[in-house]
């Protein structure tokens, strides 16, 4: 390719030059390499190529404004075409610039620019392409811990993805059902960290990171149970966010969910969600043998944003020193996490109870089932549940495996919720007939506006994963529009005292 530059070869022949490179160099195969398709010269899953005899007017890295519009161009045409996002690539053979999605700022700085010595350096081109830029990602890539960071953490991929979907929540910020989760998140992350919050510098771009951390998180628990989320992103992006192809073809519940971080499959993030679960899905997540989650959790949270808000995670060490020290005998013994952050403890104490219950040769689908009553955890911050949810299920996702279809229609027991402050006095929650919640009027309600009331007959809510399958069918139906009535007759609610009021707390919900 460089003596072809010196020689001022035509386009066509840097090019070929390109492509060959490309295959030669292991980076994509024959077929995958797509040549003059919609005016652009050079398309591949990850990347739009752009090629010039020069890609600027002087023997430099510094592109021409009107050679960077024409890419810009292509990458915009291909988004609106509805295609997974890719970046692009400005070259010549010798130079090559690197164009990030929803970036305006033209970089020629590493890792967004490489210049190719001489042909002998090839490696280093090959390098860049792969590692320094991220402009083309390698798949069935173990998850290893240095990888994962590098992926999800710094790195022009990440940029471009966290800058997207600020442009994405930029466009749709006072769409009801978005602004409503926003708002949810925020009172729930001021009730954990505090006045903290509300001194947050921008509180938009942290609700955007708890966004992509959730999803990433979301998407890799599905892949570890061997869930095709490439396609599902294509084909059906909100059913991946709202947990019910999880529930479909594994039958767990509660654990990706449609609640404050669904917002992108409602906002036209399409082609964002389609484009990160390719990259998800390059990982063998299933073959992780540490704490994925939480290592995402600090790649993708900036350390400045974690120490400013207070947010400090138990080493795993430290819990598993713990757990060895307190929970003497899991099988007996039940563990309450009632601040359980990602699920550190969680984890621990599920690894002890899964060691004993093997050792004392439990079927898998019984150590699943007692799993459920042996280990929960509760928080009040929305991204901790997320993954504490996350945490959980990995940690048992070997027994699970083992359990298979017994394993199924399992929930689990990790829950949204301020363990030290109930809004209701437990004598008037707990009544003989009824678990009774008082909903306070909103923000802005006329005063003297009386607080309304969701009442659950105490027989249903005492059959837990009957109640929580109960509750995931109402949310899904007013979710969609539909009558969520009809959860009361899927779930077998004959008239009754039961059915009229559970009848008249499905009406409050939809209506809230």
């Amino acid at each position: 390719m460089l003596d072809r530059y010196e020689a001022n070869a035509p386009e066509a022949d840097i090019r070929d030059g390109i492509c060959t490179f490309l295959v030669e160099a292991g980076l994509a195969a024959h077929d995958d390499l797509r040549r003059e398709e919609n005016r652009i010269d050079i398309q591949s899953e990850n990347l739009v190529i752009e090629v010039k005899r020069r890609i600027g007017r002087t023997r430099t890295i510094q592109p021409d404004p009107e050679n960077i519009a024409q890419l810009d161009g292509y990458l915009a045409e291909a988004r609106e075409r509805g295609e997974p996002e890719r970046l692009g690539i400005l070259a010549d053979g010798r130079h090559w610039v690197l164009r990030l999605p929803g970036v305006e700022e033209v970089r020629t700085t590493p890792p967004y620019a490489f210049t190719l010595q001489n042909a002998a350096t090839w490696e280093r081109l090959r390098a860049w392409l792969l590692a320094e830029s991220q402009a083309i990602e390698q798949a069935n890539r173990p998850a290893k811990e240095s990888d994962i960071r590098a992926a999800f953490s710094d790195g022009p991929r990440f940029e471009s993805g966290i800058e997207q979907l600020i442009e994405l929540h930029h466009a749709h910020r006072d769409d009801p059902t978005v602004a409503v989760k926003r708002e949810l998140w925020r009172r729930l992350l001021t009730a954990a960290l505090g006045v903290v919050v509300e001194e947050e510098p921008n509180l938009d771009r942290l609700f955007v990171h708890h966004t992509y951390l959730s999803v990433v998180v979301g998407m890799a628990v599905q892949s570890a149970f061997g869930i095709d989320i490439r396609e599902r992103a294509e084909t059906d992006p909100l059913r991946l966010l709202d947990g019910s192809v999880f529930f479909s073809e594994v039958g767990i519940r509660g654990v990706v969910e449609s609640d404050f971080f669904a917002w992108p499959a409602e906002a036209g993030g399409e082609g964002w969600l389609a484009s990160l679960a390719a990259r998800v899905a390059r990982f063998e997540w299933s073959d992780a043998d540490y704490d994925f989650v939480r290592i995402l959790y600090q790649s993708v949270v900036p350390a400045d944003d974690r120490r400013r808000l207070g947010e400090y995670y138990t080493p795993d060490w430290l819990a598993e020193a713990i757990v060895r020290e307190v929970v003497t005998d899991p099988l007996n013994q039940r563990v309450l996490d009632p601040s359980c952050g990602s699920g550190t403890f969680l984890r621990a104490a599920i690894r002890a109870f899964v060691e004993a219950a093997q050792a004392q040769d439990y079927e898998p689908s019984r150590i699943v089932g007692l799993l459920r009553e042996k280990v929960i955890g509760i928080d009040i911050h929305p991204v901790s549940v997320h993954l504490a949810r996350a945490t959980w299920l990995l940690a048992a996702l070997d027994v699970i495996r083992e359990a298979g279809k017994m394993a199924q229609d399992v929930t689990v027991p990790v829950y949204l919720g301020d363990s030290l402050q109930l809004r209701t006095a437990p004598h008037d929650m707990f009544s003989q007939e009824a678990v009774t919640i008082a909903v306070e009027p909103p923000e802005g309600a006329p005063e003297g506006e009386l607080a309304r009331h969701l009442r659950f007959p105490r027989a249903l809510v005492e059959q837990g994963d009957w109640f929580d399958d109960f509750m995931l069918r109402v949310a899904g139906a007013i979710e969609r529009g539909r009558d969520p009535r009809t959860a009361l007759d899927e779930a077998g609610i004959d008239t009754g005292e039961e059915r009229a009021t559970l009848a008249e707390t499905v009406a409050l919900l939809e209506a809230l």
